[in-house]
């Protein structure tokens, strides 16, 4: 409160005081005079927090922050002075080992692979502080925050960072639901229909062209494998196997096997690149894929480019054996971190900025400017702007620099892209369904050493092996064999134990 505030509000009462008095009949008061309060001081305004930053730009870097309209907007609305290390995110990993090596972490960092075993490393040699230990609750745009966003960014079961939250959302099949309709087929709701469904999408002639040149899915179809239990924890001892030395990933191997033995998937599919997979489906030339639920939205607004009655539909959830399709997402990427170098009394002023920026205002200002200077309007999040408002925004904001939190948005994958209402509503209820009934795949939320630094060797002849399978070019004996033996292999075991320590530290009994 200003000094000129409190004088205000004093002179009011004063007036109060005067008037009564002098209303009282004319009679004059013969009580002694009463010895003025003395004004109370008003507090000192806290000036702005100052704070060293390191965070990454996914394209062009801001031309000048010091000069930006945009970044001096932003330390109004924080009241803070920032001095900030901006670094391209395609070798961002590496200037960070950099700076942890030599000890010089700024107030504030940014990682976008938060379990990367260097960061992890660091974090267990006590280099970032345990943010539990603050008290949370005072921050109200962080509270928007999950609970199962903030577990899913635990490390050693602890909050070591601010996660930056994406949304909820969830992966699993999305078809041509045109083409299902043609077929007279209804929506799977066994995994034997949606192998019937795959399987007519390659032989039932779905484009009308009279020609076998469509095929039922493209990519390896990971949607399988929360049907078959493999994302359920299964644990040997003092080891938790990995998720493919589970019989559920044996059952998922069989189904894509028969799907490729009825030429249902490319020939070559393990070849194909996100690209090649997109153009396949946008072109129609396929009808499904595996991948997160709002690709259903962007997939209808590209096809619908050159077949007005196309569209893509998610398929809610079937149940299998032992679960559900799908996989739930972490809902967060990327978190900041605060370095046990800076003064722990200053590490509420730090979170405070972090809260400050998980607001509309502030994530609007970085991802569009400011109106009537970088754009004219504002829908939701998608701005009207020339392209000269374009070109001034990206220079003084860069295209993509990470300074904030995300404020929450329950569904941003979806309702940032601006779909027809109906599809968007069908694309929310179905992310409700997958995080009703299906599970995440426990392995993104923990860390093992051991498999981060041994995995390319020791592995290096996985991913070959599944293909041999998925091929018929091995049998499922031989598959078993192999299994059986990563499992004998001592570093393998390593990589378990130390899994299963997490597991259980993420887990308390």
């Amino acid at each position: 409160m200003s000094t000129k505030k409190v004088s205000a509000i004093l002179l009011a009462s004063t007036l109060v005081l005067v008037t009564a008095c002098s209303s009282n009949g004319g009679t004059q008061s013969t009580a002694p005079a009463e010895t003025p309060a003395a004004e109370t001081p008003a507090p000192e305004k806290k000036g702005p927090t100052s704070i060293t930053m390191l965070t990454g730009v996914w394209g062009q870097p801001p031309v000048d922050i010091e000069k930006s309209a945009i970044f001096n907007k932003l330390e109004e609305l924080t009241n803070t002075d920032l001095n900030i290390t901006v670094v391209p995110v395609s070798n961002y990993d590496q200037n960070l080992n950099l700076v942890m090596a030599a000890n010089e972490l700024p107030e504030l960092v940014h990682a976008f692979n938060s379990k990367a075993p260097t960061l992890v490393k660091a974090i267990n040699q006590g280099a970032f502080y345990d943010l539990s230990e603050f008290d949370l609750s005072q921050y109200p745009n962080l509270q928007q925050i999950p609970e199962l966003i903030w577990n899913n960014s635990k490390i050693n079961g602890k909050v070591y960072g601010v996660p930056s939250p994406v949304g909820l959302n969830a992966q699993d099949f999305m078809i041509r639901k045109d083409w299902m309709e043609k077929l007279n087929l209804k929506e799977p709701t066994t995994l034997d229909e949606l192998k019937e469904l795959l399987i007519a999408f390659r032989e039932g002639d779905p484009d009308g062209n009279g020609q076998k040149d469509t095929f039922g899915l493209v990519g390896r179809g990971y949607g399988l494998l929360g049907a078959f239990g493999v994302q359920e924890p299964q644990i040997e001892g003092d080891m938790m196997l990995l998720e493919w030395m589970t019989p559920g990933y044996r059952d998922y191997l069989v189904y894509l096997n028969e799907l490729y033995a009825k030429d249902v998937m490319p020939k070559e599919y393990f070849l194909m690149k996100g690209s090649d997979t997109k153009d396949m489906l946008t072109n129609g030339i396929a009808g499904a894929q595996s991948a997160g639920l709002h690709n259903a939205g962007e997939l209808t607004v590209e096809v619908q480019k050159k077949d007005p009655n196309a569209s893509f539909m998610p398929l809610n959830p079937i149940q299998g054996p032992n679960g559900y399709t799908g996989k739930t997402q972490l809902g967060y990427y990327g978190m900041w971190l605060i370095p046990t170098s800076v003064d722990k009394a200053k590490v509420p002023d730090i979170l405070a900025y972090l809260d400050q920026t998980a607001t509309d205002e502030v994530n609007n200002l970085m991802n569009f400017g400011i109106q009537g200077v970088h754009y004219d309007s504002l829908e939701g999040q998608k701005a009207t702007a020339s392209d000269a408002q374009i070109k001034l925004k990206d220079e003084e904001a860069g295209q993509g620099t990470i300074v904030f939190v995300n404020k929450y948005r329950p569904y941003n994958d979806v309702t940032k892209n601006g779909f027809a209402a109906e599809l968007e509503e069908q694309l929310i209820e179905s992310i409700d369904n997958h995080i009703e009934l299906s599970t995440a795949n426990p392995f993104e939320i923990l860390i093992s050493d051991t498999f981060s630094s041994r995995y390319n060797d020791v592995f290096k002849d996985l991913d070959a092996t599944i293909i041999k399978v998925t091929t018929g070019a091995i049998s499922l004996e031989e598959w078993d064999t192999f299994v059986e033996q990563m499992k004998a292999n001592p570093t393998v075991q390593q990589m378990m134990k130390e899994f299963k320590a997490q597991y259980d530290l993420a887990n308390p009994q």
